[in-house]
Formats: C-alpha cells, structure tokens, sequence
C-alpha cells in the first residue's frame, strides 16, 4: 500500500478470499452450468494475462469477450455455448416447416389464379364463338378511356372494317 501525495510505501495488504464463493456470488458458477467460461488476466494484465477460471481453448469456440475493468487492471470474461454456435435441430424445423406451407400456398394459389385464367380464356372463345353461330353481336364501352368494343360479329353485322374499333364522337 502506498500513501499519497508521494506515493511512499506503507505496507503490505493481504486478504484471504473464498474463491468458489466469489465465483458462485457473481453467477459464474451458474453461468458454466450451460456455458463453457472462461476468465483470462491473471495479476489484472486482461487479454495479455493467463487464463485462472475455465480452459482457454475456449477462445478456438469464437466466444463472445467482455472486458471487466477495475482499479489496477483488467479481466477478460469468455463465454460460448457448449453445443457450438449452431441451433439445434429442434429449433430449425419449425421455421423450415413454416417456410414449407408458407411456399404450398403460394403456390396453390399460382396455380388456382391460372386456373381461373384459362377459364375465363375459354369461356371468352366461346361466348364469341357461340356469337358468331347465332349471328348476334356484342359491344362494350369503357366509361373512364371512353373506349368502344365491338365483336367481330357486331361489325358484320354493320358493315364495319374488322380490323378497327369504332371511336366514341368527341
């Protein structure tokens, strides 16, 4: 120990500590339970000291680092889980199967839309088809572009060229 403002030694301090308590008191013990740890610094030298808690092959698992600072030094705690970092297998299979309905009704739904696609197609070819055996014709107008559609029969049936539409007057 040294006295201030100088600075000259007083003396020397020792205190006997309960290690496994301390350890045990600030979670690290319960910590271990489920992860691998590690704490690195001895004389609180942080990252540039040895390891004094766990192994440090620890730092070849990518653990996550938190510096632990105080007064006169530095720790270094190391933390991995000791399954590695990958999910397990349980935990991946819900998402995958979500994923996997998730694409079916998509899919369903792809399908069901061109279904219905080709049925109006189909119905479109025979309404005009069935247009053009009984002779009668069809027309629309769009109210918003003002756009005129006559069937092909409709034009036959007027005289009109079939390859243009008639034009609504201005």
């Amino acid at each position: 120990v040294y006295t201030p403002p100088d600075k000259n030694f007083w003396g020397l301090l020792s205190v006997v500590l309960d290690i496994n308590k301390i350890y045990k008191n600030a979670g690290i013990l319960d910590l271990k339970e489920k992860y691998n740890v590690a704490l690195q610094g001895r004389n609180g030298l942080g990252d540039k000291g040895e390891f004094f808690f766990g192994d440090a092959a620890i730092l070849n698992q990518d653990p996550l680092a938190f510096s632990l600072n105080f007064q006169g030094g530095s720790w270094q705690l190391y933390v991995a889980p000791k399954q590695g970092w990958s999910p397990p297998n349980s935990a991946v299979w819900p998402l995958r199967l979500a994923i996997i309905i998730i694409c079916a009704l998509l899919t369903w739904a792809f399908l069901f839309f061109l279904k219905m696609l080709d049925r109006q197609q189909k119905n479109e070819r025979m309404l005009e088809t069935m247009s053009d055996l009984a002779q009668i014709g069809a027309w629309s107008f769009n109210l918003e572009t003002k756009q005129v559609y006559w069937s092909d029969m409709t034009k036959k049936l007027f005289k009109y060229p079939l390859n243009t539409q008639p034009q609504w007057p201005e």
